[in-house]
């Protein structure tokens, strides 16, 4: 079994104002769960330990219901 141990889910246009950093713009894009179940599938990887984006607490919310219910 193969667990990656560091994902992040999130929507950059949700206030992740750390991901405003130039150097940080490959990775400025929306990432669902569909979006790490694919990357997972394609890679032979079993699971993952999903880390949210925010740095607030409201966005780590959004972040968390956004893991759990894919929306």
């Amino acid at each position: 079994m193969i667990i990656d141990a560091h994902h992040h889910l999130g929507q950059p246009d949700r206030g992740y104002h750390w991901l405003d950093d130039p150097a940080l713009a490959a990775i400025r894009r929306p990432f669902t769960p569909a979006d790490l179940t694919a990357a997972l599938t394609s890679t032979g990887v079993d699971g993952t330990v999903l880390v949210d984006l925010a740095s607030e607490a409201a966005a780590y919310v959004h972040g968390t219901v956004l893991a759990v219910d894919g929306g």
